[in-house]
């Protein structure tokens, strides 16, 4: 029973610990309304005076620039830049000095390349008999092979070293930049909200300052009293009101607007405005400006087509018919680092199934020598990527064997353009009805998910106009769309 006691009180210790470590973890947020919340106290502390009000306001306003130094501090230590003080310490000790002199030498680079020495005694003398220069023929023979086998053994224990090295740089690099990456973001984000706090502070302890004699004396503000703002003038509200009464007058007053409640309101609507827009306009403008990719196709060229990929010896053209998707930005920002990933395949038609043997990897772009990754999509901008292809079965063997379908020889199979063609095949398929799964993403834009629709019969034509739509089809659409393409 007592175990069982201390078990739940434990329990229940720990469930409100992790909630206080949640509340607690944005820190930033909390201490910046910490400060604020104490110059609020010590500025309207019975009984409020114009000095405390004053040195409240001179406290956001210390505290908002120290906030600001520390984020520029923060951002230079986590990239290691040099400090002012550790600036002008290396300026003034690169002074000229008297009775200095400068020696310069040349620097001396050698490069040595290894080398293979095999040696052999040949024990071949014009004194030796025919037996004998033959048996020293096998053995110089069985010498040189024993030294040729050493020497392979060192060459591919130094080629096994020096892939372990390349292999640890190239594992080194990519720490290094996802360190970098991770500094790059802490500093851009933390750095902002950083800088948001300074401002806060500033921002309203320059109200405070200006605001003090008014705010002591509890006189009229611009026609408002401060005392119909709150009750006891000592609450938030109070505080707002005033401050919000003073920014009318003001644009009251550049605006030559006459006295009225309509003005205030204006005057505090443009106000709240003006801090909107200075706070939300390059987030808003980083949203609307964006890249975004969308695919279509049809079958039609130029999206499908039948085109020539060698000759047999005869000097006879060796057809295929490549089904591709056209993949465009339709956003307002260009999209760098373009490329489309297979990740499922799934055979509708016969016998519906998931195809588990298929390997995801990318796709390969049209008309590129194997390229994955698409530099650079301009808005409105698209280019072609290769889905599939069909070989015409008579010229299939030794290109796309697809030994595991046992297909007839008259009867084509379907391939679908991978980075990388796997030893089992399973990337060919036997004619039906088959859905792809894709997922087109750049490095500046969320991915989106396709379902590429292939219908293929096996019969294959040199004829583009018959081969495309009446025995191959595509189609692409996007989850919870219609279907897009012919």
């Amino acid at each position: 029973m007592i175990a069982r006691l201390w078990s739940v009180i434990i329990r229940v210790w720990l469930q409100r610990r992790a909630w206080v470590q949640w509340l607690l973890s944005p820190r930033l947020f909390w201490d910046s309304l910490l400060a604020l919340s104490l110059a609020l106290v010590f500025a309207f502390w019975h009984p409020i005076t114009e000095r405390h009000v004053r040195w409240a306001g001179l406290w956001l306003i210390v505290l908002g620039t120290a906030q600001g130094f520390a984020a520029l501090i923060s951002t230079r230590r986590q990239f290691r830049v040099p400090s002012l003080f550790e600036h002008v310490k290396r300026w003034l000790n690169n002074r000229p000095r008297p009775n200095t002199t400068i020696a310069m030498g040349g620097v001396g680079m050698s490069i040595s390349s290894g080398s293979a020495d095999l040696t052999v005694h040949s024990q071949m003398g014009p004194e030796r008999t025919t037996e004998e220069r033959l048996a020293a023929i096998e053995a110089n023979i069985v010498e040189l092979q024993r030294q040729v086998d050493g020497e392979r053994q060192r060459n591919a224990a130094a080629l096994s070293k020096l892939r372990s090295d390349l292999d640890a740089r190239h594992q080194a690099t990519e720490t290094a930049l996802a360190a970098t990456t991770r500094k790059l973001l802490d500093s851009q984000t933390g750095g902002l909200w950083q800088a948001v706090a300074a401002l806060a502070f500033i921002f309203v302890g320059t109200i405070f300052s200006g605001l003090a004699p008014d705010v002591a004396s509890g006189a009229p503000l611009d026609n408002v009293q401060l005392t119909h703002v709150s009750g006891n003038g000592h609450t938030i509200a109070f505080l707002f009101g005033a401050l919000g009464s003073w920014l009318s007058s003001r644009w009251q007053a550049f605006l030559g607007l006459p006295a009225g409640p309509w003005s205030e309101w204006a005057g505090a609507v443009g106000t709240l405005a003006v801090a909107a827009i200075a706070i939300f306009l390059e987030p808003y403008r980083a949203w609307r400006r964006r890249a975004k990719l969308s695919a279509i196709t049809d079958n039609a060229p130029p999206h499908c087509v039948v085109v020539a990929i060698g000759r047999t010896p005869e000097g006879k053209d060796i057809n295929a018919t490549y089904l591709r998707i056209w993949v465009e930005n339709i956003g307002n920002l260009a999209a760098t680092k373009v490329e489309v990933f297979a990740s499922a395949l799934r055979r509708t038609d016969p016998m519906p199934a998931s195809i588990t043997e298929f390997p995801p990897m990318n796709l390969l772009w049209a008309n590129t020598e194997r390229e994955i990754f698409a530099e650079r999509l301009s808005p409105s901008m698209g280019r072609h990527c290769d889905v599939c292809r069909i070989i015409n079965p008579q010229y299939r063997v030794g290109v796309e064997d697809a030994k595991h379908l046992g297909l007839a020889k008259d009867r084509a199979s379907l391939a679908f353009g991978l980075v990388v063609s796997p030893n089992h095949q399973r990337h060919i398929v036997a004619p039906g009805a088959y859905v792809l799964t894709v997922k087109i993403a750049a490095e500046n834009c969320k991915p989106v998910d396709y379902d590429v629709e292939v219908t293929f019969d096996g019969v294959w034509s040199d004829s583009q106009d018959e081969m495309i739509g009446k025995h191959v089809s595509i189609v692409v659409r996007a989850a919870g769309a219609s279907a897009k393409g012919a």
